[in-house]
């Protein structure tokens, strides 16, 4: 029994651990791509001039958490996807434009990557290549089946 004690408990301490990195706090998800990726385009849009031909500012923009629990990437790491709503200065009382920006948030380190096309892009530099395995899950075990007996069987 006193040999299985530390053994039983450094299970339950890794349990414990494991079941915690897949909890998340919405608002630290909602305040880490406030911070990374709303708040530096916003800057860049604020050294725009007013009369640009380019399409009206967003004024307003909102963050929405899309994932109940945190997703496990081929790498073990877990990930939050977010969606980002925006509505433009002439749109006032029209809705709001759904996933302006779609991406997801890795909590643990502190990463935002954003959506462009098929792959992943870091929120701090969105002109870098797309990271392959970001923001993907991990594919479940499927059980295959047994392709020696197939053969067999129709032989």
């Amino acid at each position: 029994m006193k040999r299985s004690l530390p053994f039983l408990l450094l299970t339950l301490w890794a349990s414990a651990a494991l079941a915690q990195a897949r909890e998340f706090q919405p608002a630290v998800v909602e305040s880490l791509v406030r911070r990374t990726l709303l708040q530096p385009v916003a800057k860049a849009e604020s050294k725009r001039k007013r009369f640009s031909r380019m399409a009206p500012v967003s004024v307003e923009r909102r963050v929405r958490v899309l994932d109940a629990i945190a997703l496990t990437d081929a790498r073990g790491h877990h990930f939050v996807r977010f969606a980002v709503d925006a509505r433009s200065r002439l749109d006032d009382d029209l809705a709001w434009t759904s996933g302006a920006f779609t991406g997801c948030v890795y909590p643990d380190q502190r990463k935002v990557f954003v959506q462009q096309g098929e792959g992943y892009v870091p929120a701090t530099d969105l002109s870098d290549d797309a990271q392959p395995v970001v923001c993907r899950p991990a594919p479940t075990p499927t059980p295959s089946e047994p392709v020696a007996e197939l053969a067999i069987a129709g032989a």
